[in-house]
């Protein structure tokens, strides 16, 4: 708390609205859709609502949305395996959903404090694309070990968000994305209330959205045909051509599934942890 950050400038709508920007949404504020793929369609006919941002964590709180009339909860990120399955089995009469691809978002949906601007004026505010300094809450100099630290913290920063925004946004040779992915953990996935898998692109191009879906796609024929789960990991994590990326476990969604290359196949693939 000793140290701040202090807006030098940048883009001027993003210093415009920087302090309009809002601070987390709560249940009031939440946006309801029609015709979409959640809720109790008896309530409103043959309709059906989606809450999009509740960040629902603890299955208290899924009970408390099916009270109201919820069918399927869709898991924020930054969930692990372990915890999305106590919710699973506190409330098998829900159908869950879960990210495994693209777009990390840095503050996790219903807890956002950003804004999103288009990319001529600057991207979205989480993206950090405007100039700062640090400063000490007691107006004193930084010393020079002060300023490296917070430099280094910076650094460190900046190498998660590009991880966290699909490697810069790069892909393969074939097309298929960099970044946030839990493809290899599709088969601890497969389970009976597990009904879907979430696919982020919603601002991404056309080609983009179509490589994500066909890479996805391709783990999930493995699976239906009935190969095991080591050789669906491999097949996985070797899809992309680069498994380094998964040893280091920067891009992954569900990184406990992952340790150093030690399965018996000798193929170098990630075995499961």
């Amino acid at each position: 708390d000793v140290y701040k950050r202090q807006v030098l400038s940048g883009n001027p709508a993003i210093e415009t609205l920087i302090d309009k920007a809002g601070i987390g949404h709560g249940l009031s504020k939440a946006p309801i859709h029609r015709d979409l793929v959640c809720g109790h369609p008896d309530a409103i006919g043959n309709n059906a609502l989606h809450a999009t941002v509740q960040h629902i964590t603890r299955w208290q709180v899924s009970e408390f949305f099916r009270e109201l009339g919820a069918t399927r909860i869709i898991f924020p990120r930054d969930m692990t395996l372990k915890e999305m399955a106590r919710m699973t089995s506190a409330l098998p009469d829900l159908e869950f959903e879960a990210f495994v691809l693209n777009d990390g978002c840095v503050f996790e949906e219903g807890v956002c404090h950003s804004i999103h601007l288009p990319g001529p004026m600057g991207g979205a505010i989480c993206m950090d694309n405007y100039r700062y300094q640090y400063v000490r809450d007691d107006a004193a100099q930084l010393t020079d070990q002060e300023q490296q630290a917070l430099e280094h913290n910076d650094s460190r920063y900046a190498q998660w968000l590009w991880y966290r925004f699909g490697c810069g946004f790069s892909v393969t040779e074939a097309g298929y994305p960099y970044g946030p992915c839990g493809i290899c953990a599709l088969p601890r996935l497969n389970q009976p209330n597990f009904v879907s898998v979430k696919i982020a692109g919603r601002d991404a191009p056309l080609e983009r959205k179509q490589k994500s879906v066909e890479l996805v796609r391709k783990v999930l024929d493995r699976i239906g045909s009935g190969a095991a789960e080591a050789e669906v990991m491999d097949f996985a994590q070797g899809i992309r051509g680069d498994r380094e990326l998964c040893s280091q476990g920067k891009m992954c969604y569900y990184p406990e599934v992952v340790t150093r290359p030690r399965l018996a196949t000798g193929s170098g693939v990630i075995a499961r942890g």
